[in-house]
This record gives C-alpha cells, sequence and structure tokens, in this order.
C-alpha cells in the first residue's frame, strides 16, 4: 500500500534545499559521529562536498553561501581599526566570531577581510593558561614548604593525595591559540586561568604509595553538602579498607570542601592535610590530570557515557610507578617553591 505524504511537493523542496542538507551534513558529522563515507550512504552527497562542507564550519562558523553579486566594497580604515580592538579584547576570539560581531554592530566586513586583518596586524602562538599568584599566598607557600621539608618519611607514607576534576565532552587542552601583536614576545604572553565549556562530569580520584586506588564520578550539582555525603558513602570506607585508620587526607581550598564538608571531617576525627591556596604544583594528583589530559586530547565524546568509560579506563591504565614518581617529586618541588619565594613551579606556568 503506497502512504500518502501531505504536501509532498513541499517536502521535495525542502529536501533538495542545499542549506537543509548541509545542515544535515553537520548533524550527522558533529551530533551522531558518523564518518564522511557514512554520511554519504545516509544522504547521497558526494564526500567531496561533504569535506569542504565541514571545513567551511571549522573555519567560519558559516552554513550560507557569501554574496557574491557586485564587486566588494574595500574595508575601511576605521573598520581595519575596530577588527584590531576586538582581537586585543579577546586573543583567542577566532577570524569567524569576530567577523560575525563586526556585521553585527553594522561594519559589513566579509569573512576573508576579517581574516586579512588579523593575519597582518597579528601573529597567532600557543599561550599556556597561567595563574597569577596573590602575593600574601606566595607568602603562605613559602611557610607550607618550610614546614613540609621537616615531614618524617612515616609521614609521607600516610597521606592521601586527593583532588577532584572536570573532564569535558569537547577536546580537552592545556594551551590555547591565541593572537599576539608582532612586537610582542611569546614567551612572555600567558591566559589566566579559567574553565572549559560544555558538558562534563567531576571525577574525584585518590593516590597514596600504594598507587591510584580510589577513583568516583561526582553526579549532579556539588555543594558542600553533596561532597561531604560523598565523603562518607563512598571515599572513606574505601580509605579505611586501603590505609586504614592511620591516614592525612590531603583537601585543597576549593568551596566543596569547605562548610559542611569540614564540619563532617572534624566530626568524624579525620586528620587533614591542608594545601595552600593557589598551589596545584604542590598536588601530585594535578600531575596525574595532566598526564590524563594528555591522552584524551584532541578526542571529540559523543556523550557523557562515552566519556567516562574513556577516561575511567585511563584512571586504571596508569603505571604505579609514575604515581610513586609525582608523589615522590612533590618533595624537590616543595624545595624549588621555598627557594623561589612561593613562585609557581615551571610545570605549571
Amino acid at each position: 500500500m503506497e502512504i500518502e505524504v501531505p504536501y509532498i511537493k513541499e517536502l521535495r523542496q525542502q529536501l533538495d534545499d542545499k542549506i537543509f542538507k548541509r545542515k544535515l551534513v553537520l548533524w550527522y558529522y558533529y551530533v551522531k559521529g558518523l564518518s564522511q563515507k557514512e554520511i554519504t550512504e545516509e544522504t547521497e552527497v558526494a564526500t567531496s562536498t561533504i569535506s569542504d562542507i565541514i571545513k567551511k564550519w571549522n573555519d567560519t562558523g558559516l552554513i550560507e553561501d557569501l554574496p557574491r553579486s557586485g564587486r566588494k566594497k574595500e574595508i575601511t580604515k576605521r573598520q581595519e581599526k575596530k577588527i584590531k580592538e576586538i582581537q586585543l579584547k579577546d586573543r583567542a576570539k577566532s577570524a569567524a566570531a569576530i567577523y560575525k560581531e563586526m556585521n553585527v554592530l553594522g561594519n559589513e566586513v566579509s569573512y576573508y577581510q576579517t581574516l586579512r586583518t588579523i593575519n597582518a596586524e597579528f601573529m597567532s602562538v600557543y599561550a599556556p593558561y597561567k595563574i597569577k599568584l596573590a602575593p600574601k599566598n606566595k607568602e603562605k607557600r613559602v611557610k607550607w614548604c618550610e614546614n613540609a621539608l621537616e615531614w618524617r618519611d612515616w609521614k609521607w607514607k600516610s597521606i592521601i593525595w586527593t583532588d577532584e576534576k572536570i573532564f569535558r565532552i569537547e577536546p580537552q587542552h592545556q594551551k590555547l591559540r591565541v593572537k599576539i601583536l608582532f612586537d610582542e614576545d611569546p614567551t612572555q604572553f600567558s591566559l589566566p586561568l579559567k574553565q572549559q565549556g560544555g558538558k562534563g562530569l567531576m571525577f574525584f580520584g585518590a593516590i597514596s604509595l600504594k598507587g591510584n586506588f580510589f577513583f568516583e564520578t561526582i553526579e549532579g550539582k556539588v555543594d558542600s553538602k553533596v561532597f561531604a555525603d560523598f565523603l562518607k558513602d563512598l571515599v572513606l570506607p574505601a580509605f579505611n579498607k586501603s590505609h586504614g585508620l592511620a591516614f592525612k587526607f590531603h583537601l585543597d581550598n576549593a568551596p566543596v570542601h569547605k562548610g559542611e564538608t569540614r564540619a563532617f571531617l572534624e566530626q568524624s576525627h579525620i586528620e587533614t592535610l591542608k594545601c595552600p591556596a593557589q598551589s596545584p604544583d604542590l598536588n601530585p594528583v594535578e600531575q596525574v590530570w595532566l598526564w590524563m589530559a594528555q591522552k584524551l586530547k584532541g578526542l571529540l565524546f559523543h556523550n557523557l557515557e562515552d566519556l567516562k568509560s574513556t577516561v575511567f579506563r585511563l584512571w586504571g591504565e596508569i603505571p604505579d610507578n609514575v604515581i610513586f614518581f609525582y608523589i615522590n617529586e612533590i618533595k624537590t618541588k616543595i624545595l624549588w617553591v621555598k627557594e623561589h619565594n612561593g613562585e609557581l613551579c615551571p610545570d605549571h606556568i
């Protein structure tokens, strides 16, 4: 029996519309995760056309064709100045984003005019994220390190180092491509540390001189109450099982470690090792995160479950000798921080 399709003429026109097809290609590629060959099988669009659509989207963020009628207007000095101002305000902003902003502001410039202006004024470099240390925190870091240098071996063996990390669906990175003026020094340029956007999951990891013995996700919105319950139900039972009662629980100064979390630990008589603020270099778990981020670099996950299974697999693959190296390396870093007046260690700059 033949199915009667309402408005069949209009439907066929919609399916033949090139803008619709381009959107469909991008949806199959980025949302469904299909390969270009698989998209061709689904849409009957040539693979070369699919490649062009994806490249254009990556380069410009555009689906529609740029207008071709008439001779393009020359870009004005005023427009060039505005493009430069926008780029200086946000060094990581793409040419496509600046092009869109210019047109929203009423400056009718093309994407390629925008790109040429940026390339004439700026060069592109990778800039590492950098934490800007407050002077008072440098002083606290020095005092903490002076005290830590007196720790005996038994204390090092009793420490359980912990930290939380959000891994996201988007490609993981530690550096960002930015634009700098030609007379700026690339080695002196950095960006403030900031969180990446997009969907992600928070993971809690714990290591000690017994290896990477505990790893779990913390679901939903996390505050000090949620974190305290997480410690009570999952973390501390695992710590007691692996280390007995003789352990020191390392915590940084994250907001979720205060309030109800602090009250719960005090009531439970859990001895904590509090690290000074702005001290990721003095926590070996941070090095584990960097190790994992390198393995995840450039990967795009289709959903949170895919991300979760991959991150758990990576945690299980970390060799014990790597864990032991990171923990023992903290002793060297403590001495370095003390001798350099509380500055951040080079591998965290």
